[in-house]
C-alpha cells in the first residue's frame, strides 16, 4: 500500500482544458505476468471528474469565467490523501480531506449568450446521500457569483473513473 492524494481543495483550469485532471487523478497498477518477457502494468483511475457545462443564459454575453465552486455535505470528502491497497485498489483512512473544491479559471474567453464553458474538477469517490446535494457557485469575470444546487433524491455512488456531466444554465 501507499499514500495518494485524490482531487485538491483548489485547482486551476487555463481555459477550457482539461489536463490539469491528470496531475489530480492518480493512476495506479502494479506488475502482471509469469515472464520478464510477458509483463503488463494494467493502471486504474482513483479519481472521478466532474464536468460542468456552464450555459450562458443571461441574454448577453459575459466576459469569461473566474471560478467554480463545488461544495457539498460536511461528512462527505471531495478530496483528501488516502491510504491505497494497489493489489486490491481499496482506499481507506482518508486525511486531509475537503467538501468543497474550488476550480480557478486562468485564460477565460468571453462567452456569448447562449454558448457553454466546460470547467473540469477530479474528485474522489464518495457517496452521497439520500437529499444529498452538491451546490455549485459559478464567478464570472466581473465577480458576479451565480448558486445552482443539485439535489439527488435516492443518493449517488460516486465511484473511481466516473465521468459525470451536469449543465448549468
Amino acid at each position: 500500500s501507499t499514500k495518494i492524494n485524490i482531487g485538491a481543495a483548489t485547482q486551476t483550469q487555463d481555459g477550457s482544458n482539461p489536463n490539469h485532471i491528470a496531475a489530480l487523478d492518480p493512476l495506479t497498477g502494479y506488475a502482471k505476468g509469469l515472464y520478464c518477457d510477458n509483463v503488463s502494468i494494467p493502471m486504474t483511475h482513483n479519481a472521478a471528474v466532474l464536468v460542468i457545462n456552464v450555459v450562458n443564459g443571461l441574454g448577453r454575453d459575459v466576459a469569461g469565467i473566474k471560478s467554480l465552486k463545488i461544495k457539498t455535505g460536511n461528512d462527505i470528502a471531495l478530496c483528501g490523501t488516502y491510504d491505497i491497497d494497489i493489489v486490491e485498489n481499496k482506499l481507506s483512512n482518508p486525511t486531509n480531506t475537503s467538501n468543497s473544491i474550488m476550480v480557478n479559471v486562468e485564460n477565460s474567453d468571453g462567452i456569448a449568450k447562449g454558448k457553454e464553458f466546460k470547467i473540469y474538477a477530479a474528485i474522489a469517490p464518495c457517496e452521497l446521500p439520500s437529499n444529498g446535494t452538491l451546490k455549485f457557485t459559478v464567478t464570472d469575470a466581473d465577480n458576479t457569483s451565480y448558486e445552482f444546487t443539485k439535489v439527488f433524491p435516492t443518493g449517488r455512488k460516486i465511484e473511481a473513473s466516473d465521468l459525470l456531466s451536469t449543465t448549468l444554465d
